[in-house]
């Protein structure tokens, strides 16, 4: 049985005329690394904000680990939805003393979570003296003071050099096989891609794609096909139930067909119904063009 560490159903929020998060509903398993992908603007900082209950929903609700909204929740869930926030003048441990006194932990984790960010060996170095990477570092240790069930991680990443964003993708991970569930919320389909298992794609609040990372790109093939009679074989295949969604760019038709059909099958296809094919290839289509399209048609 299926077990869920968040449920949202129908979450709204509306500032004025304008729908930030527009009846927005999905399920997170436990154990799930759960990207939020959208342009900016697209919803994904207010949606979090809602679930971490610094922002109240106009519409909807939601449920953590089967408790009602903001019922007892915080112990449970370390979030970084801003960028870090911490005292220039003061050392790493009692930046986190003071995270420490608000969240309840103990300052025995301090040393724990400094090792696990790999920030251990400057513990007692002042914030103002750490790298962008080594700041975001330190804002995930605060979030996982008190052993939180769920990280939310908001653009985790923004702003990071090559090396930074390598580190903070690495930690992801790795608290990942530590069997957190986690949500990041980026406007970079790269990060979801190499971080994320599963996914939901906003578009001015509204959901336009749920589910595996993978699944945009297992859903739709592409096979790029020319003929000496381009006519005759546009007719041939209007009048297939497996080909007729195509369309044509230049002198190449796109034909897109289901992942258990294969270009031999069109072969043989094109060959019965006497069209003399010059070019015939698969084109598997990327995560990020799905995207675009995605995007694109909510435009």
């Amino acid at each position: 049985m299926e077990e869920f560490v968040l449920e949202v159903k129908g979450l709204s929020k509306t500032y004025g005329k304008l729908k930030a998060v527009d009846n927005l509903s999905f399920k997170l398993e436990r154990g799930e690394v759960y990207g939020i992908l959208g342009p900016n603007g697209s919803g994904k900082t207010t949606t979090l904000a809602m679930l971490t209950d610094v922002v109240l929903p106009s519409g909807g609700s939601f449920l953590w680990i089967g408790k009602k909204d903001g019922e007892n929740n915080r112990k449970n869930i370390g979030s970084m939805l801003e960028k870090p926030n911490f005292y220039e003048y003061l050392s790493a441990v009692d930046n986190l003393k003071i995270v420490a006194e608000i969240r309840g932990a103990n300052y025995s984790e301090i040393d724990i979570v400094l090792k696990h960010v790999g920030l251990f060996e400057r513990r007692k170095s002042k914030f103002k003296t750490f790298s962008l990477g080594m700041k975001q570092r330190l804002a995930i240790s605060a979030a996982l003071l008190g052993n939180p069930e769920v990280l939310i991680l908001d653009e985790p990443t923004n702003g990071l050099d090559p090396e930074g964003i390598a580190e903070v993708r690495h930690l992801i991970k790795d608290l990942a096989s530590d069997n957190k569930t986690i949500i990041l919320a980026s406007h970079l389909l790269d990060e979801v891609q190499k971080v994320c298992t599963k996914m939901l794609v906003l578009k001015k609040g509204v959901k336009i794609f749920q589910g595996n990372v993978n699944g945009l790109e297992k859903d739709k093939v592409l096979i790029e096909v020319m003929a000496e009679d381009m006519e005759l074989l546009k007719n041939v295949l209007s009048n297939s139930s497996d080909f007729n969604k195509f369309k044509q760019n230049d002198q190449i038709i796109q034909i897109e067909v289901d992942t258990d059909i294969n270009k031999s099958a069109l072969s043989t296809y094109l060959f019965e119904n006497k069209v003399i094919v010059s070019h015939l290839a698969v084109k598997q289509e990327s995560l990020e063009e799905n995207i675009f399209e995605l995007l694109k048609e909510m435009k």
